[in-house]
């Protein structure tokens, strides 16, 4: 028979239990909204620089310089930022212009969901992923955030009418393997990917 003063003490602990589980989860739930948040700031900042430094050099120096911008400073901003907030960060898509853009398995997971979601007209432009993961038994942190075609875009990623012959030819000499054309406004390009290691 057991004893009052032991039953009593076994509540007693698995309401200890209880509340040290829900206060960890409840830590981490807010660990990984102020990491979202953080990622989602990242995101934000490199889209900003490179539409303005692509705005910019689109207006004095046309499509032409746009292309190098969009290639060379678009990496080089990437490596800036990344190393700035000690995160991992690129941009990846399944039509890669340049093959330091093409996806990994998380990515693919991820950007083929949204893909799915684009085409039953159910994707929110606001949606973003974010996913605690093991890599090599170590924790980290992922997040993507889709970028879409806009106008201006389309001068190098439009369809073949809407690329002139000049831009055709530089792509061509830059990129032979290029897959970044046909594209419409408000279709899904690509995603911001950005990955750091869990301390």
């Amino acid at each position: 028979m057991s004893c009052p003063y032991t039953y009593k003490m076994k509540k007693i602990y698995l309401i200890i239990i209880s509340i040290t589980l829900l206060l960890l989860l409840t830590a981490q739930t807010g660990s990984n909204d102020e990491l979202k948040k953080h990622f989602r700031e990242i995101s934000m900042l490199f889209m900003e620089d490179l539409k303005s430094v692509l705005m910019k050099n689109l207006s004095e120096g046309g499509p032409l310089q746009a292309i190098t911008v969009c290639s060379d400073t678009a990496q080089e901003l990437t490596n800036i930022i990344g190393k700035k907030n000690n995160v991992d960060l690129k941009r990846v898509t399944f039509k890669p212009r340049n093959p330091i853009d093409t996806t990994d398995a998380f990515e693919t997971k991820v950007l083929s969901r949204w893909h799915e979601l684009m085409s039953e007209g159910n994707f929110d432009k606001e949606t973003e992923y974010f996913e605690i993961v093991e890599i090599e038994d170590k924790p980290y942190a992922r997040y993507m955030k889709p970028i879409f075609i806009q106008g201006p875009c389309l001068t190098c990623h439009g369809g073949e009418n809407m690329i002139s012959s000049e831009v055709k030819n530089l792509l061509k000499e830059k990129y032979p393997d290029d897959k970044a054309t046909g594209y419409k406004p408000g279709d899904l390009r690509a995603a911001i990917s950005i990955l750091q290691f869990i301390e």
